[in-house]
């Protein structure tokens, strides 16, 4: 029971946030560590931290690609932890676990998944946790913690109807919870924590009629908990924490004659618990906690011979826990808590090698424990309590498209933390701690190619960590823990020329540490935790001379460290970790008079660390490890009035540090260390809308497909309804006057996210405008933003050749810009038989596809990217 208190104390911290929160913005990729940079330049997000991939926000479950590792997006996301994830049989799954909600809708431990990715109809509703699923024809078997489901008291299992989500007749009503499940013909095998079940006293493992729900007359007697079930034949393999099983001494595994319950002679003598089972021919894989096992060494994980029980020279060497091992056909995966495995760092999932051990380059990076891993052709499912998984490699500083939100192909791949990020016409200046970027060996700052992403010949080589750059015309400024940078002895400040990289005669030189530097025309302000600087005594805040790096007589004397400045005007706003500045008591944050160094009347008050500070005309947003400030709760990140110093209901709580904020226009980039911004799993970076209305557009999006016949289809999704009657679809010629060509009935009240549709079935054969007007009861209008769509003649469109097909064909991609794209092939069912991520180049693209393993019939192939959205049907002979 100890994951299922962390899941509702994880679920009570997120709906707490929920209550009056801004919602980020869907659509914009995460990443899996800290963010603590974030620049916007034009269309373009810059990021830098600790993170190594970056991605879709995919959380608790996600479908990944067997090849690439990386998540599919489109698929619903449950609210909470997924421990059991099984094929439809249709491309889709069968989940279970403890969510309460799966996507945008109410699913309550259990719900299926279509191939598509979207939340199919069928809900059970349980009221427990649901811990293992099995799947026969039109029966679903589910076992766990609950007592109701399918609409029927049903204790620890059930049997529901594939169709209707419904419990059937059949009723082993078990004593307490069921964790695992196998069928074999009419008989299931259930094991877990039950001492009674079909009408029997069964201790911890049984088998039942599938017809009567009662216990046959197998009873093997464990001492202990069975975990997992595997079967092969006439042999049932059960894992746990049992020693004894059929009166016989069995370590934690065990071989049961189907027939007979009795313990056959295979014996590989586990020394701790076995938690996940799996076999393929004459093997028997084994996951759990043991480090011994087959008579041999094997942390956690292992191959054991089905006859011997002797264990392999297989040998993946995990150093953490397996919790669950998934097979197809070459490839072992592997789920659990472990960071290295098959001989590479691989953090709680990998591929193994059947034959090596070793693992392949599928590497989702989940960021926390694996509980389920299902396999279906070229997709896998992994379901934990992980909040990003399936990113795209990307170590230590991204780009984001500010549009899409989704990863452009930069990519200088620092070798360590990036602490700050400038750009400066098509350049990107880093600092941090890294010692090669872009391709090349830089100490602790570069200068990138906005474009390549390519260091430049720009080489300063500090000789320590640089913490901030400012840019100001021909000199950049650094600052940080370096003594020597640009070839000259500088101590933790410099300006370098900005062609050479070589350091300027101008050298304030600190004592300490430089944590921030802005430059406000003639004047450099610093921040950190030097007591000298400038030639004189400045306590961790100075104004220094631009031209002769000496210290002002500005001097408010922080009592602690400065981490952020900000310049509006003639106000300096100042964040740390201070209590006193400017003369006056004043806790982590304060507005100093730019021309006296006296803090002003204005007094957030914050009860612990700022960290960033951003102003955007009246308000000033500030982010760090606070809960209170302004004179409200507000964790960790908050908009204050400029005037008055109070917080605004702006409200956007993190569950962890904020390091970083960014804001243009009307939108708000956080980075930080959180999992939770806004009330929903936004793993360490976020855009959150400034405006809080009755009804938000989360996104929007108008696409046009040419494929069969001409259309645009307009999507949006909706957050914190309130009071909304319905949308208009509006469509306009020129971008200015719009018409009505269409309307759809809203939710009126939702505290979550809601997606709509409508398709434009005759769209002009030029470029269109469109737009959503959401009307409110009362009468109000809100606008979506309004979004171009080119005629259908620009739009992506396929060609199979040849048409029909018995063998190999080529599939030819036009499009009108080059996309990263997904390919799927779907049977007449609607089931997916193929899968494959593609980067394709603007023009035509040629596919070689071997369709020869399909059978005859209708398969359609959709081609969906960022850009793309299109699909054809084709026919195998």
């Amino acid at each position: 029971m100890r994951n299922l208190y962390i899941f509702l104390f994880f679920f009570i911290l997120s709906t707490a946030y929920r209550a009056s929160a801004q919602t980020p913005i869907s659509g914009f990729y995460v990443a899996n560590n800290t963010v603590r940079t974030i620049v916007q330049s034009g269309n373009t997000i810059y990021i830098g931290g600790d993170f190594t991939a970056v991605g879709p926000n995919l959380h608790n479950g996600a479908s990944l690609d067997a090849t690439t590792g990386y998540g599919d997006p489109s698929f619903a996301l449950p609210n909470g932890i997924v421990y059991a994830a099984v094929p439809d049989g249709s491309g889709g799954w069968y989940i279970g676990g403890n969510f309460t909600r799966v996507g945008n809708f109410t699913r309550n431990y259990i719900a299926r998944i279509n191939a598509d990715g979207s939340v199919n109809t069928w809900d059970p509703n349980a009221n427990g946790m649901v811990q293992t699923i099995a799947v026969v024809g039109s029966t679903i078997y589910a076992g766990g913690y609950f007592n109701a489901i399918g609409a029927q008291n049903r204790n620890y299992i059930a049997a529901l109807d594939a169709t209707t989500g419904l419990a059937t007749a059949w009723n082993p009503n078990a004593s307490d919870p069921v964790l695992a499940l196998a069928i074999n013909g009419s008989t299931l095998f259930a094991g877990g924590i039950f001492t009674t079940i079909g009408a029997q006293a069964r201790n911890f493992i049984a088998a039942l009629d599938v017809s009567t729900g009662l216990a046959t007359t197998w009873n093997p007697n464990p001492d202990n908990t069975v975990n997992t079930i595997a079967l092969d034949g006439s042999t049932v393999y059960a894992g746990g924490s049992f020693t004894s099983i059929d009166g016989q001494t069995r370590n934690y595994i065990a071989a049961l004659d189907a027939t007979t319950a009795l313990a056959t002679a295979w014996d590989p003598n586990a020394t701790a618990s076995v938690v996940a089972l799996a076999i393929n021919g004459s093997t028997v894989y084994a996951g759990g906690t043991f480090t011994n096992i087959g008579g041999q060494s094997r942390n956690r994980i292992a191959a054991l011979d089905a006859t011997t029980g002797l264990a392999t020279t297989w040998n993946p060497n995990s150093n953490g826990a397996i919790i669950t091992v998934a097979l197809d056909g070459s490839t072992v995966y592997a789920g659990g808590t472990f960071t290295n495995i098959g001989g590479q760092s691989r953090n709680y999932i990998a591929a193994l090698d059947a034959i090596t051990g070793l693992a392949t380059a599928f590497d989702p990076n989940a960021n926390n424990r694996i509980y389920s891993i299902g396999v279906n052709g070229s997709t896998v499912y992994a379901g934990g309590n992980f909040s990003n998984i399936g990113g795209q490699p990307r170590s230590r500083i991204a780009a984001l498209d500010a549009t899409t939100g989704q990863l452009t192909a930069w990519n200088p791949n620092a070798s360590s933390t990036v602490n700050t990020i400038v750009v400066d016409g098509t350049t990107v200046y880093a600092g941090g701690n890294f010692t090669t970027i872009g391709g090349q060996t830089r100490n602790s700052i570069a200068a990138l190619d906005a474009t390549t992403g390519l260091a430049t010949a720009w080489d300063p080589n500090s000789s320590g960590i640089v913490n901030t750059i400012a840019v100001n015309s021909s000199i950049v400024y650094a600052g940080g823990s370096f003594t020597t940078i640009g070839g000259q002895t500088r101590n933790r400040i410099a300006t370098l020329d900005a062609t050479t990289g070589l350091a300027t005669a101008w050298n304030p030189n600190a004592n300490n540490s430089i944590n921030t530097i802005v430059v406000d025309g003639s004047t450099v302000y610093a921040g950190g935790g030097f007591t000298t600087i400038g030639g004189q005594t400045r306590n961790r805040i100075a104004a220094l001379d631009a031209t002769t790096g000496l210290a002002t007589a500005w001097n408010p004397n922080s009592n602690s460290t400065i981490a952020t400045i900000s310049v509006n005007s003639s106000i300096v706003y100042a964040g740390g970790g201070f209590t006193t500045i400017g003369g006056q008591t004043r806790n982590r944050i304060a507005a100093l008079d730019a021309t006296t160094g006296l803090a002003t009347a204005w007094n957030p008050n914050s009860n612990s660390t700022i960290a960033t500070i951003s102003v955007n005309g009246s308000t000033v947003y500030a982010g760090g490890n606070f809960t209170t400030i302004g004179g409200q709760s507000s964790l960790r990140i908050a908009a204050i009035d400029a005037t008055t110093g109070l917080t605004t209901t702006w409200n956007s709580n993190a569950s962890s540090t904020i390091f970083a904020i960014a804001v243009n226009g009307s939108t708000v980039y956080a980075g930080g260390a959180f999992s939770i911004i806004g009330g929903v799993i936004n793993p360490n970076f976020a855009a959150l809308p400034i405006f809080t209305l009755p009804l938000r557009f989360l996104s929007f999006t108008a696409t046009a497909q040419g494929s069969v016949t001409s259309k645009v289809i307009c999507n949006w999704t909706t957050a914190e309804e309130q009071n909304t009657a319905y949308f208009i679809v509006e469509r306009s010629a020129d971008g200015n006057s719009f018409s009505s060509i269409g309307t759809v009935t809203a939710t009126d009240i939702s505290s979550f996210s809601q997606h709509y549709s409508f398709t434009d079935n005759n769209p002009p054969a030029t470029t269109s405008w469109y737009r959503i007007k959401q009307i409110d009861r009362d009468g109000k209008a809100t606008y979506s933003k309004t979004i171009t769509v080119s005629s259908v003649a620009s739009v992506a469109t396929l060609r199979l050749l040849p048409n029909p097909v018995q063998q190999d064909a080529t599939l030819i991609i036009k499009l009108a810009e080059k996309d990263y794209v997904r390919y799927t092939i779907f049977d007449q069912s609607g089931k997916r038989v193929a899968a494959s991520f593609l980067h394709l180049d603007k023009g035509n693209n040629s596919i070689s596809m071997s369709l020869q393993p399909l059978a005859k019939g209708i398969y359609t192939i959709r081609v969906n990217g960022t850009k793309t959205n299109t699909w054809l049907q084709f026919v195998k002979q």
